[in-house]
């Protein structure tokens, strides 16, 4: 058929099932010895989150499949009444940060110098153009977050909450990460 555009399916999309099987196996640790339950699992057609929680913590994980971006990302997430927090990254009505990327934790707020924390921000950062984000890529990418998140989660966990959710710009929407 002339004139048609072919509409292009990542490969991450095509192969949802595996990751998601594979990114609940590369975190299994965290419902082991690290105490969490994977509270609850969400699915749209861009996404895929599954979240854990420990009872009475007020930080929980998200671990997060972008199938549209074609993204691994593992998020801290503030936790109110062992309640999950709404979507975005900043509830407006509230004036809180109530998401935010364990790198960002990790690097900008907490100081962390650590190689494995620079080659995986290298690797979310780099342009598709240089690496193509497949299947094998998200694989890796689990990998390195599962790594990270084992290392550095207790750690991260005795933190108080002001320091790894500091108090959002004035003018920040639920979409803002700044």
């Amino acid at each position: 058929m002339r004139g048609k555009k072919q509409r292009h399916i990542p490969e991450m999309a095509l192969r949802r099932d595996e990751l998601e099987r594979l990114a609940r196996e590369r975190f299994m640790f965290l419902t082991g010895a690290k105490g969490y339950t994977l509270s609850s699992s969400e699915q749209d057609v861009f996404m895929t989150s599954d979240y854990y929680v420990r009872r009475g913590d007020s930080v929980g994980i998200e671990v997060a499949l972008d199938l549209r971006d074609e993204a691994v990302w593992v998020y801290l997430l503030r936790l109110h009444d062992n309640g999950l927090p709404p979507h975005g990254f900043v509830d407006v009505e509230k004036g809180e940060r109530i998401r935010v990327s364990l790198l960002t934790v990790l690097k900008r707020f907490l100081g962390v110098k650590d190689a494995q924390l620079d080659e995986l921000a290298a690797m979310l950062n780099a342009p598709q153009a240089i690496r193509t984000r497949d299947y094998s890529w998200a694989s890796e990418a689990l990998t390195r977050w599962s790594d990270l998140v084992e290392l550095y989660i207790d750690e991260v966990s005795h933190e108080p909450i002001a320091v790894l959710f500091p108090p959002p710009p004035p003018d920040a929407s639920p979409a803002s990460q700044a």
